[in-house]
């Protein structure tokens, strides 16, 4: 029996809602695994830490296999869905999983004399292996929470397991196991999201082998699970590009500054998270679905302006200070990055809207159309002017050609204010930018006080001018502000 949908003003008090949770979970997975980190780099050697990397990529590449788009299907789907359909998902996302487990069971002695490891090792390849069949049992409940938009459950399961993870780490590597520790933390992870998450779903995660109930699924999970694959593709090509052409140092630079670019994307993620299941649930809901778009358009750009600013405003200085001249060479091309991500806030709500309304075809081709573009671009561009400056002009080119998708959504729905939700915090982010970029080339000297001072000023400057700006434009900070403080303290029966 499925449940009845909520209301329009339900789903705004439970997105809202959500990102406070959200909010809190990125703050407290931060403490621990900071604190577990620290710890374990006491007790561990550097090769330890890179047998971890190893470990890492076998569990995520499982992970993004076995999930095969129906979670996000599932969740994303306007009906709700029934009971056997949740079933029959597990129940083929075990199937999955059992084989690549086996896979990994069979080829971990190879992976072991990969890594130049003794053949005991292989055992802890064979236990992150078994991680795979506990995941779809977590992936399956938490897909469940996303549905009913209970992000405050999903923020403690993610909690409890950051500590399940860093407490079974910690005690294993004190007591002198090494490596092993770290196989043992990743399955007291998966075991504690999944026991956590089905609790709190309140289901018990029974499989079903019902795979042809899923049919209705498949059109959108197939190209889904497609675009999910592209990330790790694009970033294993990438490098091979700039180093064929611009040599290893170039491809380090190019590492160095889109890994820093890339903390700009973190928050954007956060609220992302919660953009999918929201946009769904408001699918009937026209007036109300407009009005979420616009202020996520609204929120995105005002979390993305001010990270932008800092960081390209105070590039050389943050480049000095904490990563040492060594990275001076890489200064344009971080702040080119940052700049070629100023439709990254936009760009990531289109996107959510667009598998919210079920469109994964249309948003997987246009993805591999972007990766495409950038190994294009940066390659020729490489060719042309032998700079890392290639990279940024490759990953413009393809935030450019993602502006389909925002004609696509707004040929869907009438009513969407990009220009007016977001121009407030992009002026006021390249104003703060210029400002603190003037500040550090005449005024700010390169120390750990000079460069506090000027982030803090920098961004209390970035918020009050983007306030101002929006009372100009049509009050959308404002108007964004007070929907979530109201939705934040109404009572779900109002």
């Amino acid at each position: 029996m499925s449940e009845a949908a909520p209301s329009a003003d339900a789903v705004a008090r439970r997105a809202v809602r959500g990102v406070g949770a959200l909010a809190v979970r990125h703050v407290l997975l931060i403490a621990l695994n900071v604190t577990g980190g620290i710890a374990l780099a006491r007790f561990l050697a550097p090769a330890e830490f890179g047998l971890y990397a190893a470990f890492l990529t076998v569990q995520l590449f499982g992970w993004c296999l076995l999930d095969l788009g129906l979670t996000a299907s599932l969740v994303r789907h306007e009906q709700e869905p029934d009971e056997r359909h949740f079933r029959a998902a597990l129940g083929a996302q075990l199937a999955v999983a059992a084989v690549l487990a086996a896979g990994i069971w069979a080829a971990a002695p190879a992976l072991a004399r990969a890594y130049a490891l003794p053949h005991e090792h292989a055992k802890l390849f064979r236990l992150v292996g078994a991680t795979l069949l506990l995941l779809p049992v977590q992936t399956i409940a938490v897909g469940r929470l996303e549905r009913a938009l209970a992000f405050g459950r999903i923020a403690a399961v993610e909690v409890i397991q950051a500590a399940a993870f860093n407490a079974t780490a910690v005690a294993l590597a004190w007591r002198g196991h090494g490596a092993a520790c770290f196989a043992a933390g990743m399955m007291a992870r998966v075991a504690a999201g999944a026991l956590l998450a089905s609790v709190l779903s309140g289901r018990v995660p029974v499989p079903s082998l019902a795979w042809r109930t899923l049919r209705a699924y498949m059109p959108f999970a197939a190209p889904y699970q497609a675009t999910a694959l592209l990330a790790p593709i694009s970033s294993a090509v990438t490098p091979v590009v700039v180093v064929a052409v611009l040599g290893l140092p170039a491809a380090g630079l190019v590492a160095w500054a889109s890994g820093l670019s890339y903390y700009l994307n973190t928050p954007l993620a956060l609220v992302g998270r919660l953009l999918m299941p929201t946009f769904a649930r408001l699918q009937a809901h026209r007036e109300a679905l407009v009005r979420a778009v616009n202020h996520a358009y609204a929120a995105t750009a005002l979390i993305y302006g001010g990270g932008a600013a800092l960081l390209a405003g105070l590039a050389p200085t943050i480049t000095e200070v904490v990563y040492t001249a060594k990275w001076s060479g890489g200064v344009p091309l971080l702040m080119t990055l940052v700049v070629a991500g100023a439709l990254l806030p936009m760009g990531h709500v289109n996107g959510m809207f667009a598998y919210a309304m079920g469109w994964s075809k249309s948003v997987f081709l246009l993805n591999a159309s972007r990766v495409v573009c950038l190994w294009g671009v940066t390659l020729a561009c490489a060719l042309a002017f032998r700079t890392p400056l290639a990279f940024a002009m490759g990953t413009a080119a393809g935030e450019i050609l993602g502006l389909g998708l925002h004609v696509m959504v707004t040929r869907h729905i009438s009513g969407t204010a990009l220009l007016r939700s977001q121009l407030p915090s992009v002026v006021a982010s390249a104003a703060i930018g210029a400002a603190l970029w003037y500040a550090q080339a005449h005024l700010l000297r390169s120390t750990v006080t000079h460069l506090v001072g000027a982030l803090l000023a920098g961004g209390l400057l970035y918020v009050g001018l983007a306030w101002c700006l929006s009372l100009v434009a049509g009050r959308p900070i404002q108007t964004l502000l007070d929907d979530v403080r109201r939705k934040a303290f109404a009572t779900e029966n109002a």
